[in-house]
């Protein structure tokens, strides 16, 4: 994916990786692209949302992975931005800086490369964010050179401001007055004073453990996504869904999946889908620009699924069957004479 690209991704558990040796945060906006308090920002100073929504489960081998539970994101919250930024050097000087979002069973289903960061200390480098009933993936790249301080209140997190102590006054010599230098008084040294009471102080009651967390499910990462580690990662809870929204992004049955193969440009047509979110595969042989997008019954593009200039293109989106089973998306493939394209739709259960 290129920046500002953009694609759908199932509301699921998903886990982001981001790569390499960067500080990982994570920002919860509203519609009007800020906080609603400090407690929307997770990072490894409060490395859990309080929904439990989004959390960060540490960092293996350079990597750092985030967690965030769609289903249990609250209905405030429109965006979810993931956040990288260095305590040194500029974003420039990370070697292979890259977010992939991985479904539970280990499926990548978004991946960005950051390819042209600058002197920035810190960078907006993803974004989730609710369309349609569901939630997308787009490439951002938005960089601070402030740094993360700077990020942070940009979107109105209260970053606190470490005020220096004011500086001791420096000490008055002592003078003897003219009098007493005439006569000087011998020293008497003072008797040793009695050292003060100290008062009694009942200590707090401790505070009472947290609740244990819910039973969780493990979760798959394939081997291509890290190299291999000692310990396994923290185990991944699948709350169950709830609302209207997440019935209406549940898999429904499995079906054989439908190959098509052609040339050229195309309007690609199928009928007797089944209603609900499908996985298209696109393979594009050749280099040149590659673009698809769904196609409403008015003949208009709807969002972008796929938007490259990257030689012999292989990529899977998941897009919407319409209600009537009728699914159209527009290719455009500007490879050279002879370029083919395979585009195969797969339904798979959640």
């Amino acid at each position: 994916m290129i920046k500002g690209g953009n694609a759908f991704v199932p509301t699921v558990p998903l886990r982001i990786a981001v790569r390499n040796g960067v500080d990982v945060a994570a920002l919860l906006l509203t519609e009007t692209g800020r906080v609603r308090g400090d407690g929307d920002m997770v990072f490894h100073g409060a490395p859990v949302h309080p929904s439990g929504a989004v959390r960060l489960l540490g960092e293996e081998n350079g990597t750092v992975w985030l967690e965030t539970v769609l289903t249990a994101v609250e209905g405030e919250v429109a965006r979810v931005l993931v956040v990288g930024s260095t305590e040194s050097g500029a974003m420039r000087d990370v070697n292979g800086l890259s977010v992939e979002a991985f479904a539970p069973d280990g499926t990548s289903v978004a991946r960005y490369d950051v390819t042209d960061a600058g002197g920035e200390t810190a960078m907006v480098l993803a974004e989730l964010y609710r369309r349609a009933g569901g939630w997308k993936f787009r490439a951002m790249g938005q960089g601070y050179l402030n740094g993360l301080d700077g990020l942070a209140t940009d979107h109105g997190v209260d970053v606190a401001q470490n005020t220096p102590a004011p500086a001791a006054p420096a000490p008055v010599p002592f003078r003897p007055p003219a009098a007493a230098a005439a006569a000087p008084v011998p020293f008497r040294p003072p008797a040793a004073a009695a050292p003060a009471p100290v008062p009694f102080q009942v200590p707090a009651p401790a505070a009472p453990a947290p609740a244990p967390l819910p039973a969780s499910v493990p979760f798959q990462v394939p081997a291509a996504a890290q190299a291999p580690v000692s310990e396994p990662l923290p185990p991944h809870p699948v709350p169950a869904p709830a609302g209207a929204e997440a019935r209406a992004w549940t898999f429904g049955a499995v079906f054989e999946p439908y190959t098509q193969t052609g040339r050229d440009n195309d309007v690609i047509t199928v009928e007797g889908l089944p209603p609900g979110p499908v996985v298209v595969d696109l393979a594009i042989r050749g280099d040149g620009y590659t673009g698809l997008w769904p196609l409403t019954r008015f003949n208009k593009e709807g969002d972008t699924l796929v938007n490259s200039t990257e030689e012999n293109y292989r990529g899977r989106v998941l897009t919407q069957v319409p209600e009537n089973g009728r699914l159209r998306l527009r290719l455009k493939a500007e490879g050279p004479p002879g370029s083919s394209r395979c585009c195969r739709w797969r339904r798979r259960r959640a």
